[in-house]
C-alpha cells in the first residue's frame, strides 16, 4: 500500500485493521481522482498522521485500544493549519465532497461500508444492486508478513498465502 493512502488504524494499530483500510484507500484514490494528485503526502508516518489531521481536524481516539499509542497520537499530533478537504479538492460537487468525508473518517468504526458507499448520491446513476455481489471476507492471514525482512523468505511467504486460495494447484513449483 502506497504510504500516503495508508489509513490512521495501519500507523497506529498495525494488526487490528479491517475492511475499513480499503474504504480508507477508496476514499484516497477517489480524491487524487478529483483533484489530480495525492490527497496525503507523508514520507513516513509522523509527516502522514501530521498531514492526515490537518485536513481532517482533531480527532476522538477513543477507538485506539491502545493505551501508548492513543496517548502518543494525542500529545504529539496536532494539526499544523486546517486546510478543509473542500480546498483540496475544489473541483468536487458537493455529492462528491460528502461521498469523500464518509470515505475518508479517521476513526474506522464510522467509515462508510462498500454496500452504503454504492448507494451514496453520488454513485447513484452507477448503482446496480443485481449486478452488486458481495462476498465473505478472507479468512485472516497465520503470517506476519512485516515480520519477514528477508526478501527471498518474504517472496516465498507470499505466494505461498496466495497459492492457499487454491488447493487444487501445487505451491511447491512456480508457474
Amino acid at each position: 500500500m502506497a504510504r500516503g493512502y495508508r489509513p490512521p488504524e495501519a500507523v497506529l494499530t498495525p494488526g487490528e485493521c479491517t475492511l475499513a483500510v480499503d474504504i480508507w484507500f477508496t476514499g484516497c484514490t477517489f480524491a487524487e481522482m478529483l483533484s489530480g494528485k495525492p490527497l496525503f503526502q507523508g514520507w513516513n508516518h509522523d509527516r502522514l498522521l501530521t498531514k492526515i489531521l490537518n485536513v481532517l481536524g482533531n480527532q476522538d481516539y477513543m477507538w485506539i485500544r491502545s493505551e501508548d499509542s492513543r496517548n502518543a497520537i494525542m500529545s504529539n499530533y496536532k494539526p499544523e493549519r486546517k486546510v478543509p478537504l473542500m480546498d483540496k479538492v475544489p473541483k468536487a460537487s458537493t455529492s462528491a465532497l460528502d461521498l469523500l468525508k464518509k470515505l475518508l473518517q479517521f476513526d474506522p468504526t464510522k467509515r462508510i461500508r462498500a454496500e452504503e458507499a454504492l448507494r451514496h448520491e453520488y454513485l447513484r446513476e452507477y448503482h446496480n444492486p443485481e449486478n452488486e455481489p458481495s462476498a465473505a471476507p478472507l479468512p485472516e492471514s497465520s503470517v506476519n508478513f512485516e515480520s519477514i525482512e528477508d526478501m527471498e523468505k518474504l517472496k516465498k511467504a507470499m505466494y505461498e498465502e496466495i497459492m492457499s486460495y487454491f488447493p487444487s494447484s501445487s505451491t511447491t513449483g512456480r508457474a
